[in-house]
């Protein structure tokens, strides 16, 4: 895929999830229990996901029916073994949604040959778009500056999920600490914790449950796009599949893979 491609279609999929934040919105600030779903999983689905889902389809297939789409809320076309499709979760952070929190987003990525090679991330409440791909680098839309993931150096900076930890999340923090002079950590949700690595007020994320690829596609585009990385728990690539049900099991979000690399076996070998 070449470069002016790329440039093309980033600017699209940022202008399809910013029309998506502006749907949801208008289900925010009246959302009801009976608006509330729960799928097999008992994770919440809400009109809004639901809306947005459509709405995000519909435009991607308008832009170019030819790339198919991976999806949260459900398939939208036959992938027929596709090196190229899009993945998409149309609203990240469904339970901080349904709370009144601010923190949820919309994931748009570009896969190409199992890479992430474009991602947008749109926060609706802020009304903040990210977005990244390596030939555009990483920004915020209408900032000039490019984004850039920081190594710590004396402290470091761990970004949480505020919905969801596990023992080995709170086992690696500790590891941390005893890394570090000064180890914070900064609780966020939805897709917001790649954003913070990759604007450097945040070093890494570990997520040692399983998710889908939809969840972290967008923000390993954006991360790389700024100097990062995202690994599986051994540190290794993760390649994404054109498969709806591909799991991921666990990864971490870095601001430097290579200086993280040995922290990642050191914390795999205890």
């Amino acid at each position: 895929m070449d470069k002016e491609t790329v440039n093309s279609l980033v600017s699209e999929a940022q202008h399809i999830a910013e029309n998506a934040g502006n749907l949801i919105m208008t289900f925010f600030d009246e959302l009801a229990e009976e608006e509330v779903e729960y799928k097999a999983d008992q994770s919440p689905v809400t009109l809004a996901d639901k809306a947005a889902n459509k709405q995000i389809v519909d435009e991607l297939i308008n832009l170019d029916d030819s790339i198919p789409i991976i999806s949260e809320e459900g398939l939208a076309q036959n992938l027929d073994n596709a090196d190229i499709f899009w993945l998409v979760d149309p609203l990240d952070g469904t339970k901080e949604f349904i709370n009144g929190s601010q923190e949820f987003t919309v994931n748009i990525a570009l896969i190409n040959k199992g890479e992430p090679v474009l991602g947008v991330i749109h926060q609706p409440p802020a009304n903040i778009t990210t977005f990244g791909s390596q030939e555009t680098g990483a920004f915020i839309a209408g900032d000039d500056e490019e984004l850039s993931a920081s190594t710590p150096e004396n402290s470091c900076m761990l970004a949480v999920s505020k919905r969801h930890s596990s023992g080995e999340e709170t086992k690696f923090a500790l590891f941390l600490q005893d890394k570090f002079e000064e180890m914070r950590t900064i609780g966020l949700g939805s897709s917001l914790k790649f954003n913070a690595i990759a604007q450097g007020s945040a070093h890494i994320y570990s997520r040692f449950g399983r998710t889908f690829q939809w969840d972290i596609a967008a923000g390993h585009a954006i991360l790389r796009s700024a100097g990062g990385e995202v690994v599986d728990l051994h540190g290794k690539p993760i390649s994404y599949k054109n498969d709806p049900n591909q799991p991921i099991n666990g990864f971490f979000a870095v601001s430097d893979i290579d200086y993280w690399q040995g922290i990642i076996n050191e914390f795999n070998n205890l």
